[in-house]
Parts: structure tokens; C-alpha cells; sequence
């Protein structure tokens, strides 16, 4: 014969249990000392802490599976991710390659991204920040960050304000051109260091997503 096991009875109470023991003949239930109940029938629950041993113990397996379960899934998202997400592998490419440049560059006082600001002020400018920032692909507290000590060093130069009234064009200083020359055999080293790294197909391929992006308008 099925037994049904019964509720805890410290949810329904001594009363409560009784009742459901009287419903579920032959078994019967008795009060203990020590506040736990029994059933008769050997093999079945014993008392009210075996039972919520057995609860417990249930419920924690669940709890386990279905946590394993989502831990499986989410390590297999973050596998896919690691393995393909292109904004990892570029800032990857991009932290390798600037270690380059900048090694190169560092006797000058220039980092990469300083140096390339100024290869652009040069070949574009006179320009407002804004314009730099849209060329560069900059936000303005990075365009600042860079184009800060730039100007202090007296290597770019600021206008006049233009027809706005608060746009004042880059444009690059003598000393700044003399620099740029300067650091040019730098560069070229840096360059041909990065090329070697990329392989020629990879350097090739690079350039040419580069001259694809779209470009800002804000």
C-alpha cells in the first residue's frame, strides 16, 4: 500500500497532524518529550526533524541541479563570447599595437595617440575640436585628454575664435612640425614593427576597415 507522507507539522500545528493521522488509518501518530512526532510504521519518516531533513534535503538538490543548469548555460555564453566578440579582439589588437608605437615614440615625449593627433592637425587643419574629434572618432573628454598637453608643450597652437564665437582652430606650431620630423624615423620603426606583427594580409585588411567606417556627424 502507497503511503502518503505527511505535511510537516510544525506548519499544521499537533492538531492539524492528528487530524491527517485519523484520515490515513492504520497509521497513528504520537506526541514525544522532545516535540517530534512518529509514525508506526518502520522505514517511513520518523519524526518531524527526519522530515524536514528529507525536505531539505530534496529542496537543496533541486536548488543544486537547477543552479548547475544555469551555470552550464551561462558558461557557454561566455565561452561564445570570449572566443568571438570582436570589440575583445580589437581592443586586443589595439592595446598590442600601441604598446608599439608608443615604445617608439616615448624619447620624443609623445605617446601614440598624442602623435596621431598631430598628423592630423597637420594634414587637416586649421580645425576646431570638433572636427578633430569627428576625424579621430574621439568623444570630447578623450579629444581633451590628449589634446591638452599638446597645446601646454606648445606644439599646437589654438585661434582666434572662428564666426561661432567659440570654435578656435588647431593648427600645429613650428615647434610642433620640428617634432613630427623628429619622430618621424620613430614612427616608420614602429610601423614596420606593427606590419611584421599583422602579417601583410592582416595589415592589408585593417587599412582597408579603416577607410570603410563611417564617419561621425556628432
Amino acid at each position: 500500500m502507497h503511503l502518503q507522507k505527511p505535511p510537516c507539522p510544525t506548519h499544521r500545528g499537533y492538531v492539524g497532524a492528528l487530524k491527517y493521522a485519523h484520515r490515513h488509518r492504520p497509521l497513528t501518530l504520537h506526541s514525544n518529550a522532545d516535540n517530534s512526532i512518529t509514525l508506526d510504521r518502520a522505514g517511513r519518516i520518523a519524526g518531524a526533524s527526519e522530515y524536514l531533513s528529507f525536505n531539505a534535503m530534496h529542496t537543496e538538490h533541486k536548488s543544486s541541479s537547477t543552479f548547475d543548469a544555469l551555470h552550464n548555460a551561462g558558461n557557454g555564453v561566455s565561452s561564445d563570447i570570449a572566443r568571438n566578440c570582436l570589440l575583445t579582439r580589437t581592443g586586443q589588437i589595439s592595446r598590442v599595437l600601441t604598446a608599439i608605437y608608443d615604445d617608439a615614440l616615448r624619447p620624443f615625449g609623445v605617446n601614440a595617440p598624442q602623435f596621431s593627433m598631430l598628423v592630423l592637425i597637420v594634414e587637416h587643419g586649421p580645425l576646431s575640436r570638433s572636427d578633430l574629434g569627428r576625424k579621430n572618432h574621439h568623444d570630447r573628454s578623450t579629444l581633451t585628454r590628449n589634446l591638452q598637453p599638446l597645446i601646454s608643450q606648445g606644439w599646437v597652437a589654438e585661434g582666434l575664435p572662428g564666426g561661432d564665437g567659440r570654435s578656435r582652430p588647431l593648427s600645429l606650431t613650428e615647434q610642433g612640425k620640428a617634432l613630427l620630423n623628429s619622430a618621424a624615423p620613430a614612427w616608420s620603426s614602429a610601423q614596420t614593427n606593427a606590419r611584421a606583427l599583422l602579417g601583410e594580409a592582416g595589415a592589408n585588411a585593417l587599412m582597408g576597415i579603416a577607410g570603410e567606417l563611417p564617419r561621425r556627424t556628432s
